[in-house]
């Protein structure tokens, strides 16, 4: 994922739940082209995502070898571009081995993976308090909180 300086990860158990949490993240003032989503493609899934994660930046569909195929947005699909793996690009932003091989797993289950990239530590709490607010687990924050936030 592009460097941001810190980012906030979370896990949803449903889509549903993910972009809850991108309208309270977007009503808060975070910026869209920051907000990353991973989330599964099913059968019940709509290719084209609209409503809330239409407004995300660069929303498509990306296939992921050996995992399948997920609606995805915002940084990460820059990241996994370059790694070719999920687990590459969640160590590319910090997190640790193997907590990016739990994410993956919890992945490879039906979850989705929301993430908040974000130019300071502030930032980052505050989207910690947003995931957390509205359901998210497996909480984390990794990254280099000295950099500034840039304005929108």
């Amino acid at each position: 994922m592009a460097s941001k300086g810190t980012a906030a990860l979370g896990m949803y158990p449903s889509r549903a739940a993910a972009e809850d949490a991108v309208q309270a993240l977007e009503c808060a003032g975070y910026r869209n082209t920051d907000i990353s989503i991973l989330c599964p493609q099913t059968s019940g899934t709509p290719a084209t995502p609209g409503g809330t994660l239409g407004w995300l930046s660069g929303i498509g569909v990306l296939t992921i070898p050996g995992l399948g195929t997920f609606l995805s947005a915002g940084p990460i699909v820059e990241a996994l571009a370059r790694t070719g793996t999920l687990i590459g690009a969640l160590i590319k932003v910090g997190v640790s081995e193997s907590e990016a091989k739990r994410y993956e797993e919890e992945i490879r289950v039906g979850e989705t993976l929301l993430s908040v990239h974000c130019d300071n530590a502030a930032w980052t709490s505050g989207a910690k308090v947003i995931l957390e607010r509205t359901g998210g687990r497996d909480i984390a924050a990794v990254g280099d909180s000295a950099a500034p936030r840039k304005a929108s």
